[in-house]
């Protein structure tokens, strides 16, 4: 079997970097050989695969006409990054023969649809965490509406009298491309500081062994979302696989983590740093590389893979 798993260009942006989450963690599948492209025309995908795995997405693949897909040899498939609770389709055609979704949340009737693990990646050489006399609180993420950093910083103030509050906020290929929100949401956070805190913003963008060292520096860390779109959040994937305490909102985009750890307010930041850490280990190994791997064996066996090419 030879597969091919198509993502869109290089870009400071959350879905080019969830395409390469999802080809590293089937680099090792043994089921079939799978190969890599980035794509920016229907034109630059290679002929003669037995299978074609998109990570489409209406906006950084706008440019593709989902029924030329259709006429594409052997089977396919797509990731689907922004679902609703039951439902992947309200972006995502129905064009493709199977629907991979990165939510372990995802219940439907539907056969096409699979539900998945998020695939957390494993990086090496993190300390063991250890308990601070005055907590290191961080927060990232682009600069898009509703992400909560003004939220975190009265949290912050409202249960601590000294607390270091970190918040990283890179610049985003299709995010927020003047800086307009980023410049708004540094001054309510500056304005909203009270003495005895500390106020650290970042705006570098890391790669994701470097984002999860960064996670890996903090006492907890926290995701206070107040949105209401379609999608997972990401950010938590890096911060779980650093091993550090976490506590999000009761936003639905923290679906998948309400089912280990209650969201704030129900639990505080505090509680959040003594006791969320068992619930993080937990998820590390139900989301490790590997179950993702055993469930794309089950799409390819859904699909009726053998060893020749389908018709």
């Amino acid at each position: 079997m030879r597969g091919i798993l198509l993502n869109c260009p290089a870009a400071q942006c959350s879905i080019y970097e969830s395409g390469l989450m999802f080809a590293r963690a089937l680099q090792d599948f043994a089921g079939a050989d799978l190969e890599y492209a980035e794509i920016a025309s229907f034109e630059d995908i290679p002929p003669g695969y037995d299978f074609y795995l998109f990570n489409y997405h209406h906006i950084t693949m706008e440019w593709l006409d989902p029924e030329r897909i259709r006429g594409l040899p052997g089977k396919k498939m797509t990731f689907v990054l922004e679902m609703l609770p039951g439902d992947p389709f309200p972006y995502c055609p129905q064009v493709f023969d199977a629907y991979l979704v990165p939510d372990p949340t995802m219940v439907m009737p539907d056969p096409r649809v699979f539900a998945f693990p998020r695939p957390l990646e494993v990086v090496r050489g993190i300390p063991e965490y250890q308990a601070r006399e005055v907590p290191v609180i961080g927060s990232f993420g682009f600069a898009t509406p509703g992400k909560g950093f003004a939220t975190l910083v009265e949290a912050v103030s409202r249960e601590f009298d000294k607390a270091v509050i970190r918040l990283r906020i890179p610049h985003g290929t299709h995010a927020d491309p003047r800086g307009s929100i980023a410049a708004s949401t540094m001054g309510e956070c500056q304005r909203l500081l009270r003495p005895g805190l500390e106020l650290e913003i970042e705006r570098e963008y890391l790669d994701k062994a470097s984002l999860v060292a960064w996670c890996a520096e903090n006492s907890l860390n926290a995701f206070l979302y107040h949105r209401d779109q379609p999608g997972l959040a990401a950010t938590t994937d890096q911060a779980i696989s650093a091993g550090r305490p976490l506590v999000v909102s009761p936003c639905p985009t923290f679906r998948h983590i309400h089912e280990y750890i209650p969201p704030y307010p129900r639990i505080s930041l505090r509680e959040a740093i003594q006791g969320s850490l068992p619930a993080v280990q937990r998820m590390a190994v139900d989301w490790h590389a590997d179950r993702f791997r055993e469930r794309f064996g089950d799409v390819l066996a859904y699909l009726g893979a053998t060893s020749a090419p389908w018709n």
